[in-house]
């Protein structure tokens, strides 16, 4: 019977713990993604195909949500597109530089900050939405902005895959160009 009562106390320790290590989570995930990294060829070209896959499960999972949210697989193209595009942009204002035949990446700073607080703003709106209508016993019906509704998650999913599959794909392209070939 003790051990029943302390489930809902573990629980709750575990949101706890949840609270406190996002925000750190996030200032880490900000600090490590500005920094100059060594780009491995072989690493960077396993991201690339496994992020393809990732984006066919992604597809895959909101043409099911279709059933219950009708517009989650165009949010997720639209979502996607801008993606690629943000991803692209990465690609051409990053810095980039060739020292004792290595290849190194840094990215654009203030980029990663909006895709940082993109996710945050994001997480912080569910928990608002979460606490305005997850206690009421009807939810609320009213017209609300794109971004309110449950499928615009699927439009943020999309922008980060489309973000770092353009970034992954466009890295492999600059490294086959700018770093001879081993035998060569």
């Amino acid at each position: 019977m003790p051990l029943l009562l302390l489930l809902p106390l573990l629980v709750l320790a575990i949101v706890a713990l949840w609270a406190v290590l996002l925000p750190i989570s996030l200032i880490q995930r900000y600090r490590f993604g500005r920094k100059r990294r060594r780009v491995l060829g072989w690493a960077n070209s396993v991201n690339a195909w496994l992020v393809l896959v990732s984006l066919a499960a992604f597809f895959t999972s909101a043409w099911m949500a279709t059933r219950w949210l009708p517009q989650a697989l165009s949010m997720a193209a639209i979502g996607l597109a801008v993606g690629i595009v943000l991803g692209l942009l990465n690609l051409a204002i990053s810095r980039r530089e060739v020292e004792a035949g290595h290849f190194y990446v840094t990215p654009n700073a203030l980029l990663v900050l909006a895709l940082t607080l993109l996710v945050a703003g994001r997480i912080l709106l569910g928990l608002w939405q979460l606490y305005e209508h997850g206690f009421q016993w009807h939810p609320i019906q009213r017209e609300e902005a794109w971004f309110l509704r449950p499928d615009s998650l699927f439009a943020l999913g999309g922008l980060l895959l489309g973000h770092y599959a353009a970034w992954c794909w466009g890295l492999r392209t600059m490294l086959r160009r700018s770093l001879p070939r081993r035998g060569e």
